[in-house]
């Protein structure tokens, strides 16, 4: 079985937006760590949180059993990343493993595990996101075409990946990828920051260099979706993974008072 990855950075995200981590408070991040852990705990044969220090401090005083969650305090060392540049120590920690794993958002939960089918794909995700319909894309690319921030060898593809759920199922291939990939996402955030009071599209860089170029490198690659990547919830895919049950509590999903409320339900049954 492959293993299960999260990543908490608490750092300089805590009161992001006004908001905690992109939840309304520390309890409700920590309900939702809770929830998506334990039941990945049931579908892999680990599961493992990289994070900082704060992070520990705060699941500790929490007072409830992480038991089943192993924590890797491993991430104050990026402290030099700009805020707006969160999404790199997903990448980092991708660019850490040396065995089989998926990576989910903490807002997202694979209640079945990772469908059969995918499991002989060298990589997989969520979704697909077609960037001629997704304006923040277009408009994002264009907005660092001006500002000469396109790394060397990336061009905007059809498609970016949605990547609340990231797997990888070979490491023997997988290895000097997520390190090609761990590095150009580096360096376009030590590139980007300061440009970021001259950008109009702050707030998306993240999408950008997790999202997009991701999919350029693979072309780079020669990887062809379907034959060497999959995702596990796009339209054409529903008849080939029709047991796969998935939720992501997406932006304002996770701060929706019903959803809220739905994971602690779903705690009080689970930990009854």
């Amino acid at each position: 079985m492959m293993k299960a990855i999260y990543t908490l950075q608490i750092g300089k995200n805590a009161t992001r937006n006004n908001e905690y981590c992109g939840y309304r408070c520390k309890e409700e991040l920590l309900d939702a760590l809770l929830l998506t852990t334990l039941v990945s705990a049931r579908n892999f044969s680990k599961v493992e949180l990289y994070c900082d220090k704060e992070a520990v401090a705060l699941i500790k005083a929490d007072g409830r059993d992480f038991s089943h969650l192993k924590l890797i305090p491993c991430l104050d060392k990026l402290d030099w990343v700009h805020e707006h540049n969160w999404a790199y120590a997903k990448i980092y920690v991708y660019s850490l493993q040396k065995e089989p794993f998926v990576h989910i958002d903490i807002d997202a939960i694979l209640w079945d595990g990772v469908p059969k089918e995918l499991m002989g794909k060298k990589y997989f995700c969520q979704l697909l996101e077609y960037v001629d319909s997704w304006v923040l894309y277009n408009n994002s690319f264009t907005d660092i075409q001006q500002h000469g921030l396109v790394p060397d060898g990336i061009k905007k593809p059809r498609y970016a990946f949605n990547m609340a759920v990231f797997g990888c199922t070979d490491m023997k291939t997988a290895k000097q990828f997520l390190q090609k990939y761990e590095q150009v996402a580096r360096e376009y955030c030590i590139k980007n920051a300061p440009l970021m009071g001259k950008l109009k599209s702050i707030y998306e860089q993240c999408i950008l260099f997790e999202q997009l170029f991701i999919v350029s490198l693979l072309d780079n690659e020669g990887l062809v979706l379907g034959r060497d990547y999959d995702t596990i919830l796009e339209t054409y895919q529903k008849e080939n993974y029709p047991n796969s049950r998935y939720t992501h509590l997406i932006v304002e999903g996770k701060r929706d008072e019903r959803n809220v409320q739905a994971i602690k339900w779903r705690l009080q049954y689970l930990t009854a």
